[in-house]
């Protein structure tokens, strides 16, 4: 077990590098810091011209970039030298929300998916010439008009899904496609390395769906509950175990084929904020509100 101890008052945002050897911090001074997950040194910390807390972090797919999202704006980095290549204001009106953005790199390449408020989610390509995409066209406008901003953004496969209110939207080509599972906001999602598992987590449940099938018939694979707000979720690479946790101090953990859970970890991290999973799947990561800590523990 590691205990990774982080100059931010607050930890709000983890992420795994591709080869599972640098694991991204972010904290609620605005700052990314890079760690060695497997001795807890400190490798670098990248900084610069960016408002509120690290909200998202995320590798590109060959680990030279990372990229954190803000209230207002989003950076790219080296993951190297910790240099800033890019940043990106969000919205004209952005000196005034508090929305947290959302940030998540394609799997394939160094595109950069960003969520904002309750406005369109775009894609960028930070080492192009900036160039945004709008993805959100298909979405019912009458959502967009509504007061319900984003609260998470995954890829699955070439897919970017993002939650919000009482639904996952997931864009495939030129379609939006809703996911739907009432009662409360998607606070956080995550997916398999092969796109096949989609999992979403609102309120005391967390729902997984297999894709691209869910798209068309709109039916959930299989859900989870605990008692309860569940703030953070995970899926393992290969998509078989799930973890999940929040307000109850502890992550629980399950076998995603059979349904069983397998654990329960209470860390005395307070409420869990954030959970990832390393890429090879054997270790995971978890920080809480009690403190700036991160612990990193074998899941095997």
């Amino acid at each position: 077990m590691i205990v990774l101890e982080v100059s931010a008052s607050l930890v709000t945002s983890l992420a795994y590098s591709p080869d599972g050897q640098t694991l991204a911090v972010g904290g609620s001074d605005g700052r990314v810091t890079l760690f060695d997950p497997f001795t807890g040194r400190e490798r670098l910390t990248c900084s610069g011209f960016t408002r509120g807390q690290a909200s998202s972090v995320s590798f590109s797919p060959d680990g030279r970039l990372v990229a954190a999202g803000f209230h207002v704006d989003a950076a790219v980095w080296s993951a190297s030298s910790g240099r800033m290549l890019h940043w990106h204001r969000l919205t004209a009106e952005g000196a005034f929300s508090h929305h947290p953005a959302f940030v998540a790199f394609h799997p394939g390449g160094e595109r950069l998916a960003i969520a904002h408020g309750d406005g369109p989610v775009v894609e960028v390509e930070p080492l192009a010439d900036g160039r945004l995409r709008t993805l959100a066209n298909e979405l019912p406008v009458s959502y967009l008009r509504q007061d319900f901003p984003w609260r998470c953004l995954v890829y699955v496969g070439d897919s970017p899904a993002a939650g919000g209110r009482d639904h996952l939207s997931v864009w495939r080509d030129t379609s939006c496609h809703l996911l739907h599972w009432p009662v409360g906001q998607f606070v956080a999602a995550s997916s398999d390395a092969a796109g096949t598992r989609l999992a979403g987590a609102r309120a005391r449940g967390v729902a997984v769906w297999e894709m691209p099938a869910a798209t068309s018939s709109k039916r959930r694979w299989r859900s989870f509950k605990v008692g309860d707000q569940i703030n953070a979720v995970a899926l393992t690479p290969d998509g078989r175990t799930l973890l999940a946790a929040g307000d109850d101090w502890t992550v629980h953990v399950w076998d995603a084929d059979s349904g069983q859970k397998r654990a329960e970890y209470n860390w005395r991290l307070g409420q869990v904020t954030s959970l990832v999973v390393s890429p090879g799947g054997m270790t995971a990561a978890a920080t809480g509100r009690k403190g700036p800590q991160v612990l990193i523990w074998d899941l095997e």
